[in-house]
């Protein structure tokens, strides 16, 4: 059973990280040691804050919001629910 600490991280009071398919993405986490201290530090807004306006200036057509973290760790992107139902389909057979 997946718990609700298990797919939510909260980088601060303003915002939350909610994880879809906890399972696979904890163990590709756990292959990179990526501990959820990494992704905070990461994903922090104060550190994030230019490169989050720069990619909300220049959003590609389909209106995505897409950039790079301040340390290119990870790549943040918004996904329409649609899409999100289709990369959900096929996870399981990229992963």
């Amino acid at each position: 059973m997946i718990t609700k600490e298990e797919t939510v991280l909260t980088i601060n009071e303003e915002i939350t990280i909610f994880e879809y398919a906890p399972k696979i993405f904890n163990y590709i986490r756990e292959m990179d040691n990526i501990t959820k201290e990494k992704i905070k530090y990461s994903l922090s807004a104060k550190r994030n804050r230019d490169m989050a306006f720069k990619a909300g200036e220049s959003q590609g057509k389909s209106g995505s919001f897409f950039f790079f973290s301040h340390d290119g760790r990870f790549i943040i992107k918004t996904m329409y629910d649609f899409e999100l139902e289709i990369f959900m389909k096929a996870l399981p057979d990229y992963f």
